[in-house]
């Protein structure tokens, strides 16, 4: 027996070989990312860093205190588990234990593997929760959500909003292409955003057509993104269908179009209004000045030639109060003049705009003490309501340069560019806002108004201004071109060069006047006044400017005494006809306002003499003296 023993002695480990082993095992233990406890029939002999930590404790012995059962499973052998380890505080985490057994010490032992499982555990609990809510949200996401690959277009998943938006089936949808679905117009269309997939992954928003399965058309929003899924390409695609709100945006544009053209008609309409009012304004301006003109003063100048004639005879007294008179009469006449003037200056119809601004400029200078700088190209022949029209406004931006700009001088340029009439008013006063206009008082009224006039016949007015740095504001008006007219002179009658005036020598013939004036108050008067002159002779009258034509072919006088104001034919045509043909006759022109335009208007005309109505009578009564003369002289 002794023998067997020491024979089987000689095949177990000695205590140092065992104690070397045990020291390695707790090495090779105390190395291991998991948690290793041993215990031998229950008592707990090991346990490595790792495992303290998992349990919560400092030293073996605050686990020694504790049974196997409490601490884990008991049963031993190569069984992998999952059970809740208690730590020393009461808590809980999951483990995944693997337990064998092993000889520790020199006796048998079970040898327990502890790895924590608690995060993976959460992470596949949050994975699972996760995949849960993806997939109630495929489930019932509003929009077609449909899974399918990139390859071949094959449909993977779909979800319920597909079934309803296309009318297939899951059933019908799984394992087949879109296109054996039809839900593309065409493989072209399909192929466009595949290729677009291919190139960049994705794309977000995209208007598409697609079918139902009824082949009726709709318009969706699409989105779609390539995906890997278990090493497969596949295109999760988002259809959210628009066609309703498509419909609704279609009939909101013909709503707002139906709007802006209702608008835009009752702009227009308003315009119009606007632009009759104007138009209705300056007809009654110019109404009221022709009455002014045409029947009161023409009244107070006749009354001031009787008086003239009246005041030659009688006595001292009665010459005193023929000059009283003749002084109120002047009175009236000027008085009457300037309000003529405000309402629509005659120049401005009798000689064209530049005229008209060669006034307005010596108005503004005398009146308000604003100094005009000109420069005017002609415009040629301009219809009355634009003439008008750019003449007020024009006035109407001077006027806001003597209430608001604080400067004594501004600029007038008018020219013509590429089939515009251009006018631009500058001054280097003060300055303003333009952005300011709607919201503070000021010139924004005015401009507001001249700008409406101005749009009215298709122009448009530019402001350019800041404050302290002056303004230049620019009216711009489209303008045709005016054909050109040959001038033509009237025919005289036929046979009425041929006609003896008279046989008396110059020097004895009494000088032959003619009168042309369209009113016959006037006329009668005049020629009364003339009628008392020893070597003066009226001849004719004419009431018009053709008919003054006409009458100096056939009377040939010595001196006309043309008014500017008529009808048919203003003085200042009917002079330069007349003079054209007959030089040697001195036409003086007459007019009721004072203005060196219409002096030099007719002096262009050919007139020798320009004189106002208003002025003395007999420095009319010497102008024809002087000037029949003249004539007399020329003949001769």
């Amino acid at each position: 027996m002794k023998k067997v023993a020491e024979k089987e002695n000689g095949r177990r480990r000695t205590p140092a070989a065992r104690a070397l082993v045990d020291q390695l095992y707790n090495a090779l233990a105390e190395s291991s990312p998991d948690g290793i406890i041993v215990h031998q029939q229950g008592v707990l002999v090991h346990a490595n860093s790792r495992a303290l930590n998992l349990y919560g404790a400092v030293s073996l012995a605050q686990l020694q205190s504790r049974s196997v059962l409490e601490l884990l499973h008991p049963e031993g052998g190569d069984v992998v588990r999952e059970a809740r380890l208690i730590r020393q505080d009461g808590s809980e985490i999951q483990v995944e234990t693997y337990a064998n057994l092993i000889d520790y010490g020199g006796k048998k032992a079970t040898q327990v593997v502890l790895r924590d499982i608690t995060a993976r555990r959460q992470a596949e609990e949050t994975l699972r929760l996760s995949e849960e809510k993806l997939a109630k949200a495929f489930a019932s996401n509003p929009a077609a959500i449909c899974m399918a690959r990139l390859n071949d277009g094959v449909i993977i998943e779909v979800n319920e909003a597909w079934e309803e938006t296309f009318g297939h089936n899951r059933s019908e949808a799984i394992g087949k292409s879109k296109m054996d679905l039809d839900i593309w117009p065409s493989p072209d269309s399909r192929e466009k955003f595949a290729q677009e997939l291919r190139e960049k992954g994705s794309f977000r928003g995209r208007e598409q057509m697609l079918l139902r399965k009824s082949g009726e058309p709709f318009v969706s929003l699409a989105s779609a993104e390539v995906l890997v899924i278990a090493g497969e390409y596949v295109v999760l695609w988002t259809w959210l269908d628009i066609s309703d709100r498509k419909r609704a945006e279609k009939a909101l544009q013909e709503a707002n179009a139906t709007l802006e053209k209702k608008v835009q008609q009752r702009t227009a309409q308003l315009r119009a209004l606007a632009g009759e009012l104007t138009l209705a304004e300056q007809r009654e301006r110019r109404r009221l000045a022709r009455i002014l003109h045409d029947h009161l003063q023409q009244l107070l100048v006749a009354a001031k030639f009787r008086i003239a004639v009246l005041g030659r005879g009688g006595d001292d007294v009665a010459k005193q109060a023929a000059r009283e008179v003749e002084d109120l009469l002047d009175e009236s006449i000027t008085a009457s003049r300037s309000l003529t003037a405000e309402l629509s200056p005659p120049i401005l119809h009798e000689a064209g705009l530049n005229a008209g601004l060669q006034w307005l400029a010596r108005r503004m200078a005398d009146k308000h003490g604003l100094f005009i700088e000109l420069e005017v190209e002609e415009p040629g022949q301009l219809p009355d309501d634009l003439k008008i029209m750019l003449f007020e406004s024009i006035r109407e931006l001077l006027f806001n340069v003597v209430k608001h700009a604080r400067s004594r001088s501004a600029s007038v340029n008018l020219r013509r560019v590429d089939g515009a009439l251009q006018v631009t008013v500058s001054d280097q006063g003060v300055g303003f806002d333009p952005d300011a206009l709607a919201r503070e008082p000021g010139p924004g009224l005015g401009l507001f108004g001249v700008r409406e006039r101005i749009q009215l016949v298709g122009g448009a007015l530019e402001i350019n201004s800041r404050p302290t740095h002056g303004s230049r504001l620019v009216i711009s008006v489209p303008i045709t071109e005016p054909e050109w007219i040959e001038p033509q002179s009237v025919p005289a009658p036929e046979g009425l060069h041929e006609e003896k005036v008279d046989a008396v020598a110059p020097a004895e013939r009494k000088i032959r006047v003619m009168l042309a004036d369209d009113h016959a108050v006037v006329r009668q008067g005049i020629a009364n006044m003339l009628g008392n002159e020893p070597d003066i002779e009226v001849v004719g009258a004419a009431a018009d400017g053709q008919e003054a034509v006409t009458l100096a072919h056939k009377l040939l006088p010595d001196v006309i005494l043309m008014d500017i104001s008529m009808p048919k034919l203003n003085g200042v045509e009917a002079t330069r006809l007349i003079h054209n043909q007959f030089r040697d006759i001195c036409v003086i022109g007459l007019s009721m306002f004072e203005e060196v335009e219409r002096a030099q208007a007719m002096r262009d005309a050919g007139a020798v003499h320009y004189l106002t109505k208003s002025g003395a009578a007999e420095a009319l009564v010497d102008a024809v003296r002087k000037y029949g003369a003249r004539h007399r002289n020329a003949i001769n």
